[in-house]
């Protein structure tokens, strides 16, 4: 198998990462530069896709998934069933402002996504894929552990330990077992010296705030499922 990393070596977000075996093709995540990426790295998806068997995407983020609607229409691109009906209500949402760019073509794009199942493999000519739920703050992201040759990758896309399933993902690792290749996108690897609050210990902050203060605004990602999930339990335990 041969590895190309179009894009996310140098630089945070952004990541394209192309795949091929001896009879398939394909990418995982084609996303667009975050805000603040120094690099500006280009990468013409249009060209890298146009023979290419399909596309997998490891979450709703945009720098993971911004230029979907430069991927080739002949190619198929596969999300996850609730992270497809997540991003489609955003980009709805949107569209209806108005201040962006997003069209009607963008969420027709949307609707031609396939879906995987979580565990369950399918293949892609002659690459067997197998979608592994993990913990992110985008709902419903997965890993792919992608076979084929003889040979086993494992793309971790974005996850975190944090997380309300983040302490599964040490089992979830082990069961996968021995794999030839790790491309995982380090984000906070060079941090060592930083505290992270758990989504429960921010919750437990918020419970604390929110019985102590008359009033609180919170403000967080539409997106970010379990953020909210811990700001109603939160609410629910301050009563």
């Amino acid at each position: 198998m041969q590895i190309k990393i179009h894009r996310g070596v140098n630089q945070i977000g952004g990541c394209v990462t192309e795949i091929r075996s001896k009879k398939t093709k394909i990418l995982v995540d084609v996303g667009s530069n975050l805000p603040n990426c120094e690099n500006e790295i280009e990468v013409n998806i249009a060209n890298i896709s146009k023979k290419c068997d399909a596309v997998l995407i490891t979450h709703y983020h945009g720098d993971h998934i911004g230029e979907y609607m430069q991927v080739n229409k002949n190619v198929p691109i596969y999300i996850g069933k609730q992270a497809k009906e997540i991003f489609t209500i955003f980009q709805n949402k949107m569209k209806d402002t108005g201040v962006t760019d997003i069209t009607q073509d963008h969420i027709d794009k949307i609707d031609t996504f396939k879906i995987f199942k979580q565990g369950v493999p399918f293949e892609i000519g002659d690459m067997k894929i197998t979608p592994i739920r993990t913990d992110h703050s985008a709902f419903d992201s997965y890993m792919f552990l992608i076979e084929a040759n003889g040979k086993r990758i494992l793309h971790t896309g974005d996850f975190r330990l944090h997380g309300p399933m983040g302490k599964g993902t040490p089992k979830t690792l082990e069961k996968i077992g021995k794999v030839d290749v790790l491309i995982c996108e380090h984000t906070t690897l060079s941090r060592q010296d930083e505290n992270f609050m758990s989504e429960f210990m921010l919750q437990e902050e918020a419970v604390s705030l929110i019985k102590s203060k008359k009033y609180i605004f919170i403000l967080c990602a539409s997106t970010n499922i379990d953020r909210i999930a811990s700001f109603y339990h939160a609410n629910k335990k301050a009563g």
